[in-house]
């Protein structure tokens, strides 16, 4: 159809809400003003958002997302709404005499990515309902409470656990959000305008065609960024000073070694009524990187190993933005004092020091146990540090993690700073993986 046809069709086209438009987006030979630009420009703006697939000659085959990216960009400059309902395909994909079946060929990619697209939104948004309905019943059911069950169940029980209640009623919120968007994906199933599943299992179909030449971590930052913080905890653990936990990731300053501190949970949470906790110490083991191709191939060597059933000695954890494989390397943990690394909670910069003459302030955000913990610890090092306060690894560990103490001001400075948290399950992951593999068992050398 020429463009002048599609100027005159074009709102018997609009009614008919199964149309896809395949653009020539340069065409601009008939004269009239009306090119393919001006076609994406108009479907833009209709509150139907038909779905289109814009051929173009300026960009390559994996360059097609990023074109894709900057035809968005020029179109929300033109108007208030979003429109995504389109996907690119470069011409270069026409390289076949052939035409009918090159263009079959070369145009799956662009639909599938145009289908997939579609579809995550389609979740999107159904999702994105259910979360704000979880939200609003949860906050209707926790206003209708009476006051002293709340207490219970929030106030009382973490402050005597030693919790944060600004943890509980986060985790209360998420259950509440997580309950309310899979009761509304239950809910998209029983009208089929909403239902997504056909669409879903209809794509699982052509899961094995390929939908672009592009793939890289600059393609997709966010995912990355999503990604890290599925994993690991920032640095606001320091400024929210929370309370050491397994899985608190400490590194030695000017760039060097990474640690990640293993405890068993429950005796490194500081008791509200004493100010103490069971554990006394904990283990450091370093967090490491390489490369995917050692990791998979030192998965590999282990596999074909006699001794299959030993547990491993490193555990990759995930992936960095560089592609580099993320590990826990549990060949060299050493001791570590608790009492010691407690400096980086009452530090907002998570630095692990001390100064005697001008301690850390009470922050408004420190839990009461640890209000404690810092009295205690004040008391303790009034005259002078005791050994469980001026070491952070006893023996076996590294020489360089000893204490620039200057006793003028009385601080305790160490080279060692909080930047960081395992979240739950790797934490515990680690843990348990590294208690398993003190248990390798060492048999008699093989006689043949």
């Amino acid at each position: 159809m020429s463009f002048g046809a599609w100027n005159a069709a074009k709102s018997q086209l609009e009614a008919d809400h199964q149309v896809l438009y395949l653009i020539d987006f340069e065409n601009k030979k008939e004269g009239n003003g009306i090119g393919g630009d001006k076609v994406l420009e108009h479907l833009a703006t209709l509150d139907s958002s038909p779905f289109s697939v814009v051929f173009t000659h300026v960009c390559s085959p994996d360059q097609e997302q990023s074109k894709a990216t900057d035809f968005y960009t020029e179109l929300q400059q033109q108007k208030a709404n979003s429109y995504r309902r389109f996907s690119v395909m470069s011409k270069k994909r026409l390289s076949s005499n052939d035409e009918l079946n090159a263009l079959d060929s070369a145009i799956a990619p662009p639909l599938k990515r145009l289908a997939i697209g579609h579809t995550y939104r389609r979740i999107a948004d159904v999702c994105l309902a259910g979360f704000h309905k979880g939200t609003a019943h949860a906050l209707d059911q926790l206003d209708a409470m009476p006051v002293s069950e709340m207490y219970r169940a929030i106030f009382e029980r973490t402050w005597t656990e030693g919790a944060s209640e600004v943890d509980v009623i986060c985790r209360v919120m998420n259950v509440a959000q997580r309950k309310g968007m899979f009761d509304e994906i239950v809910q998209s199933t029983r009208t089929k305008s909403t239902n997504f599943f056909p669409t879903l299992k209809a794509l699982r179909c052509v899961a094995d065609l390929p939908i672009s030449e592009e793939h890289s971590p600059e393609t997709a930052p966010y995912i990355f960024e999503l990604h890290d913080a599925e994993i690991f905890d920032s640095e606001i653990i320091n400024s929210m000073h929370l309370p050491l936990s397994c899985g608190d990731i400490f590194q030695k300053s000017n760039n060097g070694p990474k640690f990640i501190l293993l405890a068993p949970p429950c005796d490194l949470m500081v008791r509200t009524d004493t100010g103490e906790r069971n554990a006394t110490e904990g283990v450091f083991v370093l967090l490491k990187t390489r490369s995917a191709g050692e990791a998979k191939e030192e998965n590999a060597q282990a596999q074909r190993q006699a001794d299959k059933n030993a547990p491993p000695k490193k555990l990759n954890i995930g992936k960095n933005q560089n592609g580099e494989v993320l590990f826990a390397d549990f060949y060299e943990p050493f001791s570590v004092s608790l009492n010691t690394l407690d400096y980086c909670v009452w530090n907002a910069d998570g630095a692990v020091k001390f100064n005697k003459t001008t301690p850390p302030r009470e922050s408004g955000m420190l839990l009461e146990a640890l209000a404690k913990r810092l009295k205690i610890a004040k008391a303790k090092c009034e005259n002078t540090f005791p050994l469980e306060y001026r070491a952070v690894c006893f023996v076996g560990g590294p020489s360089d993690l000893q204490p620039r103490e200057q006793p003028p001001n009385g601080e305790m400075v160490f080279p060692l700073k909080r930047i960081g948290r395992l979240r739950s399950p790797y934490a515990e992951a680690v843990l348990n993986e590294y208690l398993a593999s003190l248990g390798r068992p060492a048999f008699e050398h093989s006689l043949f």
